[in-house]
């Protein structure tokens, strides 16, 4: 009797040890992103504004968009066979770190050039986010023996919520710093905002023309870049000391003696990444994967420009912004819980709702006569679709191919970038007009609404087929009908996948 509860105890023990793991690695992972991205974000939704002569600020998130891309399909195998998610973190936030240094040099080429490398380590982070958290999901569900889909759609939530509140954090320090009085943005004096807005085109001279958007002081950007730098450092000590390492899983068609050359493992890594684009599933995913850098495009380079920064100058840009990512916080987690009650659909056709909806209301906004309460309540209102639908294109991911991981947020990393950069692009050529890019974004987001529409339908015919039940299998423990090999999950999908080395 004794021995039987002391067991007992014991594995109860073990469970909660195993579970406090997890949420430790969860949080660490999550303290040091914030540190990461709350410089990033700060001065990459400063970028149309900062370095506004020539276009040069969204020429570089553009290029770096591109680059980012193009290392998102080898990266993946780079990460799964030589650094694991670790290695890729602090590589990816070091790069991060030097593009933040490179713009103390009001340089044209040097911020494409910094562009260019943090492009690579870009690619490292962000495919490195997905899989870690994924990864930590799918061991919390197996622990508790339950669906991973609660689990993956709440650690996705929190974590959203998490980077959101990096970017509120960024938004506010440029402002302070920036700000030479706040009552400019109640200016009394006459600007001509005609060019302002829906009629604001490319890269024209708006400072110019309006007088509302003036460069700040050399010594006010120095402090503010040397703010994010430290962030940045700070970021990169953290995940080298507390990080926990997660093993990279090994090939299933590799044997454990066999040594694989680099190129090999790159080769066979940007091959997977690619084969998964002809994936019914992921081609149904990827407009909506690369809309998630469309939005971020569109709210980062142009509604901050030709809306906040052209009316009321590039120190209200923070502020105003902060608004969006408030509202992003704050609802990141509660449609994290929602969904558990009202599944994926309802909450993704909210968001897209209120998007198209915001988008209406700014191509027919009057800067004119249009006031400043006006540009909080637009950025607020897109901070509710920018919380719900980059939240359920990660989960997707987690969900339809959790043996196909690190290569599925590779495809992320791809698509979204060059959805950033194509809409970055446009801000650079005078020729296009913030009614053309807005135009472009309803498309873009029609167009998603159509193909995830089709895609939820294929899944929940899939779900209610008897052969696809969800079965949890704990390692060590054999299946008597199901065939499944030990420690496998079958995530009811269709697919089944080896539980994560720890």
């Amino acid at each position: 009797m004794y021995a039987k509860e002391k067991v007992k105890m014991d594995s109860t023990s073990d469970r909660h040890r195993a579970i406090r793991l997890q949420w430790k690695r969860f949080f660490v992972f999550s303290v040091c992103y914030f540190l990461c991205f709350t410089a990033f974000r700060g001065l990459r939704d400063l970028q149309s504004t900062l370095n506004s002569a020539e276009g040069a600020g969204l020429a570089s998130l553009a290029i770096l968009n591109v680059c980012c891309a193009v290392a998102g399909l080898l990266v993946p195998a780079v990460i799964r066979s030589k650094l694991g998610t670790k290695w890729s973190m602090v590589l990816g936030m070091s790069l991060f770190t030097l593009y933040t240094a490179g713009n103390y040099f009001t340089n044209a080429y040097l911020l494409i050039f910094t562009g260019t490398v943090l492009g690579i380590g870009a690619a490292f982070v962000w495919v490195s986010r997905g899989t870690y958290i994924t990864a930590v999901a799918m061991e919390l569900a197996a622990v508790n023996q339950r669906d991973p889909a609660a689990d993956v759609a709440l650690l996705h939530g929190i974590f959203f919520s998490v980077s959101r509140s990096s970017t509120v954090c960024g938004n506010v320090i440029s402002s302070l710093v920036f700000q030479k009085g706040w009552q400019l943005m109640d200016h009394d004096e006459p600007f001509d905002l005609g060019f302002c807005g829906i009629h604001a085109c490319g890269s024209s001279d708006i400072a110019n023309s309006t007088g509302a958007l003036v460069p700040p002081d050399q010594g006010s950007r120095n402090l503010l870049l040397s703010i994010y730098v430290g962030f940045g450092i700070l970021a990169v000590v953290i995940a080298v000391v507390c990080l926990e390492r997660v093993p990279p899983k090994a090939s299933p068609d590799t044997d454990a003696g066999e040594v694989v050359s680099t190129s090999k493992e790159l080769f066979h890594g940007m091959l997977s990444t690619l084969c998964l684009m002809r994936q019914p599933r992921m081609a149904l995913l990827i407009p909506l994967l690369a809309f998630g850098g469309v939005d971020v495009a569109f709210t980062a380079g142009h509604f901050t420009k030709f809306f906040i920064g052209c009316t009321q100058g590039i120190q209200a840009v923070g502020f105003v912004g902060v608004s969006m990512y408030v509202t992003a916080v704050v609802i990141s987690p509660v449609m994290g819980r929602l969904m558990k009650y009202t599944g994926r659909v309802p909450v993704f056709f909210a968001g897209a709702a209120v998007y198209l909806l915001l988008l209406l209301v700014m191509a027919l906004w009057d800067p004119e006569s249009g006031q400043l309460w006006h540009l909080f309540a637009m950025a607020s209102g897109l901070g509710f679709p920018r919380a719900t639908i980059p939240t359920i294109g990660s989960i997707l991911l987690g969900l339809l191919f959790p043996d196909q991981k690190e290569a599925a947020f590779g495809n992320l990393c791809f698509w979204q970038s060059l959805g950033f950069a194509f809409i970055s692009i446009l801000g650079v050529t005078e020729a296009v007009c913030a009614s053309h890019v807005i135009a472009v974004t309803v498309g873009a987001l029609l167009t998603v609404l159509v193909l995830y529409s089709i895609l939820e339908f294929r899944v929940h015919r899939d779900k209610r087929r008897p052969s696809e039940r969800v079965q949890y299998v704990p390692a060590g423990t054999d299946m008597d009908s199901g065939g499944h090999k030990e420690g496998r999950l079958d995530t009811g999908l269709g697919e089944t996948v080896n539980e994560m080395d720890q």
